[in-house]
């Protein structure tokens, strides 16, 4: 949570204070985490910084070592990869609370001495609160309901999922059951916290016009953001990237060597070849459709009778 905040939030900052070469296409990258399903995060992780992986096996031919330097494994592996797939929820959060930012209260800041910095801390951030706190929430709840990432990286370790799957398969229920809602309290116990924590609400909506960013155009700021810039491209795109690569690697010519030698299209092929392969096609379609639905419907309901209805305990 916290280091998905942290980049989340610095990301939806940096495209609303400035404007600078490159920031259109990484607008468009940063949401790309989102639409990746978790299984694919972590194997797209497991191919690029594995102990096989791409980037390893890159740096230990060209520095002539006899192993891979480092090992992407462990709680550090599990943190990162849901950092690289949960910030985006910070990211859009406060995005769209920025760009509903009355201008003139920044200008107010800044005419009365503040530093970006302090109008930051003491104005932008306490405005964006529902925003951090909602974000929060989620990537709190969906971060300890993770299991893909502690499964493929940390198996070793011990983590509340990988416990109830574990009893499950060897057949105790009871405890599986036990795990289970012990990870239910705990999510329970956040929100509650949160919304407990939240006293004063403060809405990030205005009557004012949104700020316009701050033009960039040479110099050693400038020369500062693309280098961000360019590495925040590279470690959104190159998980994504190289899933695609390896999809279309022969079966059995990648070995020990940095990147794959032989590329086919066969593989692709063969799934539209394969008639069984529209069946599990069919059912992903059918229920993440129907899931939709019967969230939107219930979800647009339940807003209606908490925000409109006067019926007890709806609070």
């Amino acid at each position: 949570m916290i280091g998905a905040g942290l980049l989340g939030t610095f990301l939806a900052y940096l495209f609303f204070r400035f404007d600078f070469p490159l920031k259109g296409i990484l607008k468009s990258v940063a949401a790309v985490p989102l639409a990746l399903p978790p299984l694919v995060g972590v194997i797209a992780f497991l191919f690029l910084y594995g102990e096989s992986g791409i980037l390893p096996r890159a740096l230990q031919s060209a520095l002539g070592l006899e192993s891979v330097p480092f090992s992407f494994e462990g709680l550090w592996a599990v943190w990162l990869v849901h950092v690289y797939s949960m910030y985006v929820y910070f990211y859009l959060f406060v995005s769209a609370a920025l760009a509903r930012l009355d201008r003139s209260v920044v200008d107010a800041s800044q005419d009365l001495g503040a530093s970006s910095v302090r109008t930051l801390i003491a104005v932008i951030i306490p405005i964006t609160r529902p925003a951090l706190t909602g974000a929060a929430l989620l990537v709190f709840m969906i971060s300890m309901a993770s299991f893909t990432a502690p499964l493929l990286f940390a198996a070793d370790e011990p983590f509340l999922t990988l416990q109830i799957f574990n009893y499950k398969t060897n057949g105790d229920l009871a405890l599986s059951a036990t795990v289970s809602t012990v990870l239910t309290a705990i999510c329970l116990a956040f929100l509650i916290l949160i919304e407990f924590g939240q006293r004063e609400r403060r809405s990030s909506a205005s009557k004012g016009a949104a700020s316009p960013p701050v033009a960039v155009r040479g110099g050693v700021l400038q020369s500062g953001l693309l280098l961000i810039a360019a590495g925040l491209l590279l470690f959104l795109v190159l998980p994504i990237a190289t899933v695609i690569l390896i999809s279309f690697v022969e079966e059995g010519t990648w070995t020990t060597q940095v990147f794959p030698t032989v590329y086919t299209a066969a593989n692709y092929l063969s799934l539209v070849r394969d008639p069984s392969f529209a069946e599990p096609l069919v059912n992903s379609l059918s229920m993440a459709s129907l899931a939709t639905l019967a969230n939107v419907a219930f979800g647009v309901a339940a807003a209606l009778v908490i925000a409109k209805g006067r019926m007890p305990g709806r609070g």
